[in-house]
C-alpha cells in the first residue's frame, strides 16, 4: 500500500493541474456594450398596426411613424377624444398621455 501512495498522489496532482489548464474559454460578452440601445424589430406593417388600433376601438387613425425603438406611433380618436397611441413589437396597443 505504501508504494501506491506516491503514485496516487502524482495521479491526483496531474489531474488537478490538467483540469485547471483545460478551463473553457468563452467569447467576450458583447450584449452589454456601453451606450448601446437594445432595439427590437417590429414585425407589423403600418396597415397591420392601424388594424390593431381599430380593433381596440380607435378611429380616425393618423399616419403612423415607426420610432427609433421600432414602435409605431400616431394619433387616433376614441370616446370623442384625440389621443396619442402606439403599437409595440408584440402588437400591444398603448395609449400615451399628451
Amino acid at each position: 500500500m505504501k508504494s501506491m501512495a506516491p503514485a496516487l498522489a502524482l495521479l491526483l496532482a496531474s489531474g488537478i493541474a490538467s483540469a485547471q489548464m483545460a478551463a473553457p474559454k468563452y467569447p467576450p460578452d458583447r450584449t452589454a456594450e456601453a451606450g448601446r440601445k437594445i432595439e427590437r424589430s417590429n414585425p407589423y406593417s403600418e396597415e397591420q398596426a392601424r388594424s390593431l388600433l381599430m380593433r381596440e376601438g380607435y378611429g380616425d387613425v393618423s399616419s403612423l411613424v415607426k420610432n427609433e425603438s421600432g414602435i409605431w406611433e400616431g394619433t387616433a380618436r376614441k370616446d370623442g377624444e384625440t389621443v396619442n397611441v402606439a403599437v409595440d413589437y408584440q402588437g400591444k396597443v398603448l395609449r400615451k398621455n399628451k
